[in-house]
């Protein structure tokens, strides 16, 4: 599945607005789906205490939003986030 025009253009007209790691995490919400911190972190390799401050600021931008997932391993619904 290709990454949509409208959604190309939309990150390129985001992209110069976000630090280095706030781009790192958008663009990993964006093409992950509906992820969690924890997620965000293991797939970046970022310690997850450099992760939440990025997706808070992301939330403030508008630019994600909440949503929710169901953990495989536990099957009980967690917070994540995914692109407005």
């Amino acid at each position: 599945m290709g990454v949509k025009q409208t959604s190309l253009l939309s990150y390129e007209e985001i992209l110069p607005s976000l630090g280095k790691r706030q781009a790192l995490v958008y663009s990993c919400i964006e093409r992950l789906g509906s992820i969690t911190n924890l997620q965000i972190s293991r797939n970046l390799k970022l310690p997850i205490n450099s992760v939440t401050p990025r997706v808070l600021e992301l939330r403030k931008k508008g630019l994600v939003i909440e949503d929710k997932v169901i953990i495989q391993e536990t099957g009980k619904a967690a917070q994540a986030w995914r692109v407005r």
